[in-house]
């Protein structure tokens, strides 16, 4: 095969973000650690799963990587059976990464944001660098764990990078990488791109598709991409959003579904009130997010409403998680979410990952469909006739069925059926007797 020639190359001159891909990239020994890593996956497979060491490749194939299709499938539970058995997966020996001569000068002088972008975990990263004498040269490490496990060469985990770092638009971006499929993929999202290392791990020559460079070394960096060492260095972002949550205290979840007029904001707001409990309204959450220029969320909300587009599944429940990670509490009831299956699939999916996260189960507030008129009717509102209130009635039923349907067939937490055709204070007694049996800290009230 010949080798690929260089397309032509987009200036570098707006690239105020370096991301530098660890493994066969900022050290080259032949893949050799790779396979280790290999190995290791599939030993531990057998020896703490009780599963053939094949099937880690067909579950990195279905799911993206392999820790993903373990929790996918439910072969581990999230927390420290899931962190025990990732850092196990990469204990190996780490005595063949050797820097070479002139790495730690030459990214010294990158005078562009610094970080690492691995497929691997944060530990394992900082044992490498270490290693390659250059642990003190980036500005963070965006691993495995940050991207919740997805493939590094997924959208999503691209996303999480550019949240992490501040990163404003795709083109201020460069990736070093030496996987043709990281590289396509940070290619078709507009990043820069610099393909590493012209051979593959069998020996064959790369072909790549689509990059900007393609260099057999990183050493090379200086003389194909001279505008990241001019210049100063830029400041460090000051704002955080995205990577690995600090959820600090054991947060326990619990869902209130209820039809519209059935009480939900009146309920959660006596539970918030009298117990020692948080209420997260999640449509107030994101229009708070939408209105503050300083949050995390808010450039993605407002190009969303402003085009007119929903708000994906992943976007609602990263900035609810966020806002957990946020307040200082232990139990969360959240108000208006799920409000569809896929809201609900990427929910469970997310918090299988976070150590500190509990779904507990949903209150589920029960009121005939002729009183929910009633309730909305008397409210007068412009846009509630008695058709689109039917609709919207409609609609619930549907989506809280579907909802509690999958959370019973998945064992995702229990189902409280809580009668809201009554008083306020009736149901929130009812709601009190219920929980606090199953989360006794609600207890720790200023009332009880």
């Amino acid at each position: 095969m010949e080798e690929p020639t260089s397309p032509v190359v987009k200036s570098l001159a707006d690239v105020e973000f370096v991301f530098f891909d660890l493994d066969d990239c900022l050290y080259q020994n032949d893949y050799r650690t790779e396979r280790i890593l290999t190995e290791q996956i599939g030993n531990v497979m057998k020896s703490r799963l009780n599963m053939e060491k094949h099937l880690a490749k067909a579950l990195y194939l279905e799911h993206g990587t392999t820790i993903r299709g373990l929790l996918n499938t439910k072969k581990v539970k999230p927390g420290k059976e899931l962190m025990d058995i990732v850092q196990e997966f990469h204990d190996v020996d780490l005595s063949d990464v050797k820097p070479a001569k002139g790495l730690r000068d030459m990214i010294q002088k990158v005078k562009k944001r610094r970080f690492i972008f691995t497929a691997s975990i944060r530990e394992h990263a900082e044992k490498c660098l270490e290693r390659l004498g250059i642990a003190d040269l980036f500005e963070n490490i965006i691993d495995a764990h940050a991207c919740k496990y997805y493939s590094k060469h997924s959208d999503q985990a691209f996303r999480t990078a550019m949240n992490i770092a501040g990163v404003k638009h795709a083109h201020q971006c460069v990736l070093m990488d030496d996987s043709m499929r990281n590289i396509s993929t940070a290619y078709h999202l507009g990043w820069h791109t610099v393909c590493v290392g012209k051979k593959d791990r069998d020996g064959n020559l790369k072909d790549p598709q689509y990059y900007d460079f393609f260099v057999d070394s990183v050493l090379e960096l200086p003389s194909i991409a001279p505008e990241l060492f001019k210049g100063v260095p830029l400041a460090k972002h000051t704002g955080l959003r995205g990577g690995t949550l600090d959820i600090k205290v054991y947060s326990r979840i619990v869902f209130v579904l209820g039809g519209p007029g059935s009480g939900k904001g009146t309920l959660c707001s006596l539970i918030e009130e009298n117990l020692n409990a948080h209420h997260i309204s999640v449509p107030e959450l994101v229009d708070a997010a939408k209105a503050e220029e300083a949050h995390p969320y808010f450039r993605e909300l407002q190009e969303l409403h402003a085009s007119g587009q929903p708000i994906p599944a992943q976007t609602l429940v990263d900035l609810i998680l966020h806002e957990i990670s946020l307040t200082d509490g232990r139990n969360f009831f959240l108000d208006d979410f799920p409000q569809n299956e896929e809201q609900l699939r990427v929910w469970f999916e997310e918090v299988r990952v976070q150590e500190n996260c509990q779904m507990e189960g949903a209150l589920v507030l029960d009121c005939p469909d002729e009183v929910l008129e009633q309730r909305l009717l008397a409210r007068g509102e412009v846009h509630d006739s008695k058709e689109n209130i039917a609709n919207r009635i409609d609609s619930y039923h549907k989506v809280s069925n579907a909802i509690v349907a999958a959370m019973e067939v998945h064992g995702e937490g229990r189902i409280w059926n809580v009668d809201s055709n009554r008083d306020p204070n009736s149901s929130f007694a009812d709601v009190q007797d219920v929980l606090v049996v199953h989360l006794p800290e609600l207890s720790e009230s200023r009332n009880l």
